[in-house]
């Protein structure tokens, strides 16, 4: 008999314990179980790029526009092999803003005025005139918050103004553009993708490629204590219209983010994140702004509840609880590949040797990145990090704009016992099968994959997530269609470790189960006992 005819009347038939032999499987086995995943808005991806304007990165805002080509031209293949496929092309949308909401300067001690109160007395930074505040614990560092673009004219300033005013605010998670282009850069699909790198570009694309290139080169007058999640975390907040904020009456709720849309933000910073509450005396006071070793970078290194920034966690359950397909790019400090050699930074050096992965020097790490990304990973979340000191970002622009491509993971309620009984479908909207895909198998529509691996390679056995096959196109589905994972899986999640942990987990008697548990493993799997 055929697998694929077996598959369907063993879901039906195993929801009782009844004794059936199954080779590779075994005897009845465990429960049938399924999970279905809609497709809704995925023709459309949101992307939103949070660059650092701080003193130090007008080489890497430079570097990203001249990549940016490579950004567009992995989807715009993408959309090319859709269309040849005759499935629906893709939108992408793209905002970008800065990690500039707040800068908490040094300015003074907690200290005596002259009537005997306690105050925090200065001259401005911004404005040259004095100023002053109360305060309660004599020698507690004083700041000034700062919250405007200023000091343009200022000799030893030596900033470049990118798409700020003097005196104007830090955006402080709105979108970002230059003048005259958009705030969101859009990409549609009744756009001539098939006419990308040719001598007949479509015009629209070759303007939007532009705009944006213009718009990331945000310039080197922001904030010096970059507050890069915080950032990503407003400027979201402002377009959905959370919390009674909006971004800029130019941009309208229908541009960004998009319903049910895969949504994607990019850290690109050469410091690690500083968020941190908006707060003179209670926040972090830059008492000092060393590259590396700064008040910040030793926030890091406090006791977790003495620390004063955010903590990482809250943006993982932010971003993750948008009820949307996320994923997160990472161009930060971190190490620079040893594959690549020597790199330098056009704006400061940064020595790799070759053979070796050190830290880059004269940037600090990105402690605070590094966190969230392994807790987004660990959350099944897709993945890509590589170092602002490399020498050419082309290929992580590449791997970024994978992020954007459809569902390429489908999460089970639990472990199948054997690929032979598990079934992947796309479903149309009626819920009629429309194509059954092949698989599990390296080469095949779809296969088994780690669930915290963003590039999902095939894995032996079976596991808990199933990846598409998006290169060979075969198992693809059209917004408003369903991937539907139907099989039987092994309950508890895990396997068992005794007969007991069959029955809580799937009710009955004790003479109905059995764990079976192979020589040398610490856990097994729920067999129904021969007769029942």
């Amino acid at each position: 008999m055929p697998r694929r005819a077996l598959v369907l009347p063993l879901l039906a038939l195993l929801a009782a314990c009844q004794s059936y032999n199954f080779n590779p499987v075994g005897q009845c086995i465990i429960q049938p179980a399924s999970r279905k995943v809609t497709l809704g808005g995925f023709d459309t991806a949101d992307i939103l790029f949070v660059v650092d304007d701080s003193g130090s990165m007008l080489g890497e805002q430079q570097m990203l526009a001249k990549n940016f080509d490579e950004f567009v031209g992995q989807l715009a293949q993408l959309n090319k092999d859709r269309v040849a496929r005759g499935l629906t092309a893709l939108d992408f949308h793209l905002a970008v803003t800065t990690s500039s909401i707040f800068e908490n300067d040094y300015v003074a001690n907690c200290a005596a005025d002259g009537s005997g109160a306690l105050a925090c007395s200065y001259v401005s930074i911004v404005s040259g005139k004095p100023a002053s505040y109360a305060c309660a614990t004599a020698g507690q560092a004083c700041g000034e918050l700062v919250t405007q673009y200023y000091g343009f004219s200022t000799a030893n300033r030596g900033c470049v103004p990118g798409d700020a005013a003097e005196g104007s605010p830090y955006p402080a998670g709105d979108f970002v553009a230059k003048p005259g282009n958009p705030r969101v850069i859009h990409f549609t699909k009744d756009l001539d993708w098939s006419s990308y790198g040719t001598a007949t570009q479509d015009a629209r694309i070759t303007q939007a490629v532009g705009q944006f290139k213009a718009n990331v080169q945000v310039g080197t007058c922001g904030s010096g204590q970059e507050q890069h999640l915080e950032a990503g975390r407003l400027a979201l907040e402002k377009a959905l219209r959370q919390n009674g904020l909006a971004q800029p009456a130019d941009v309208q709720q229908s541009e960004f983010p998009h319903a049910g849309a895969r949504l994607v933000v990019v850290w690109m910073g050469d410091e690690d994140d500083c968020s941190n509450p908006k707060d003179p005396l209670n926040g972090i006071v830059m008492t000092n702004m060393t590259p590396g070793a700064d008040a910040c970078m030793a926030d890091e290194g406090l006791p977790l509840a003495q620390r004063k920034a955010f903590p990482v966690q809250a943006y993982v359950d932010y971003f993750t609880g948008l009820g949307r397909p996320f994923g997160a790019g990472f161009i930060t400090s971190s190490t620079c590949s040893a594959s690549t050699g020597t790199n330098v930074c056009t704006a400061s050096t940064c020595t790799c040797p070759a053979g070796s992965d050190p830290q880059c020097s004269g940037k600090s790490t990105g402690t605070r990145f590094q966190d969230l990304a392994t807790a987004l990973r660990q959350q099944g979340v897709p993945v890509v990090q590589d170092s602002v000191c490399d020498a050419d970002f082309a290929s992580t622009l590449r791997s970024i704009a994978d992020l954007v491509k459809p569902l390429n993971q489908l999460q089970l309620p639990t472990q199948p016992a054997a690929g032979e009984v598990t079934l992947l479908r796309i479903v149309r909207a009626d819920g009629s099968t429309r194509k059954i895909c092949a698989g599990p198998g390296p080469t095949a529509d779809w296969w088994f994959t780690s669930c915290n691996d963003p590039l999902a390679q095939p894995v032996a056995g079976t596991t808990s997530c199933i990846a598409i096959n998006h290169q060979g196109g075969g198992c693809e589905a059209n917004p408003g269609e369903s991937y539907l994972a139907e099989y039987l899986g092994i309950v508890p999640a895990g396997g068992c470790a005794s007969t007991q942990e069959c029955v809580s987990a799937l009710g009955g008697q004790a003479q109905q189960w059995t764990c079976e548990i192979p020589t040398g493993a610490a856990r097994g799997t729920c067999l129904c006992s021969a007769g029942n």
